[in-house]
C-alpha cells in the first residue's frame, strides 16, 4: 500500500509538473502532446481529450519534455544490447555525430554499523553510455560502480580513433566528471 502510494504521487507530480511533450521522429516530423512513458512502451495524446496512441519505438528519434518552471529533458529509448527491447533513457549529450545517454539509478537500504544501530544509507549511480550515429547499440562509458574498468580506460578504448583526444584523457577538463565535455570534444573534432 505504501509503495502503490509513493507511486501514485510521483506521477501526480509528473503530471502537474510536465507541460509538453514534442516526439521528434527519425523521418524529420514531429508531434506535440502528453505521453505515458513506460519501460519500453509509449503513447502520445495529441489533444486533451484525444485518444491515446501507442508509438512504434523504431520510429522515435528522440523526444523533449519541457516543464513549467523552463526545464527541458531530451530521452529516448535506446536498445543496448542485440535482441533486447529498447530502454528509456535521458539523452546527455545530443551531438551531430554522436550521443550520450544516462540512466541514474538510486538505491536505499539499512545498514548497521558498530554500536549495531540501523541507519539509513542510500546511494545514486549514473550510468553513461555512447552511441554514434552508425553504431546499433550502445557503449558503457561510466559504469558508475568503483568495480570494472574505469571511465579513462573505457573512453581510451571507445574513441581510440582519435588520439588527440585519448592523449587529453586524465587531464583536467577531460576527467571522469567531464564525460560531456570528452564526448562533446570528440564530435567537434574527431569526426570527418
Amino acid at each position: 500500500m505504501k509503495k502503490s502510494l509513493i507511486y501514485l504521487l510521483f506521477f501526480i507530480s509528473f503530471s502537474i509538473n510536465a507541460q509538453t511533450h514534442i516526439l521528434h521522429f527519425s523521418d524529420g516530423s514531429t508531434k506535440t502532446g502528453s505521453t505515458k512513458r513506460g519501460n519500453k512502451k509509449l503513447k502520445l495524446r495529441e489533444t486533451k481529450k484525444g485518444k491515446w496512441q501507442e508509438i512504434d519505438l523504431s520510429t522515435l528519434d528522440y523526444a523533449e519534455s519541457i516543464y513549467k518552471n523552463g526545464d527541458t529533458i531530451l530521452w529516448t529509448y535506446v536498445s543496448l544490447k542485440e535482441g533486447k527491447k529498447p530502454q528509456l533513457l535521458d539523452i546527455g549529450y545530443l551531438g551531430e555525430n554522436i550521443r550520450s545517454y544516462e540512466v541514474s539509478i538510486s538505491s536505499g537500504g539499512t545498514g548497521r554499523v558498530s554500536n549495531k544501530v540501523g541507519v539509513g544509507v542510500s546511494a545514486s549511480i549514473t550510468r553513461v553510455f555512447v552511441k554514434r550515429n552508425n553504431e546499433n547499440y550502445v557503449t558503457v562509458l561510466r559504469s558508475g560502480t568503483l568495480f570494472g574498468n574505469s571511465f579513462e580506460d573505457r573512453a581510451s578504448t571507445y574513441f581510440k580513433d582519435c588520439k588527440v583526444l585519448v592523449s587529453k584523457l586524465g587531464t583536467e577538463g577531460f576527467e571522469k566528471g567531464d564525460v560531456d565535455s570528452v564526448i562533446e570534444y570528440y564530435d567537434n573534432n574527431c569526426v570527418e
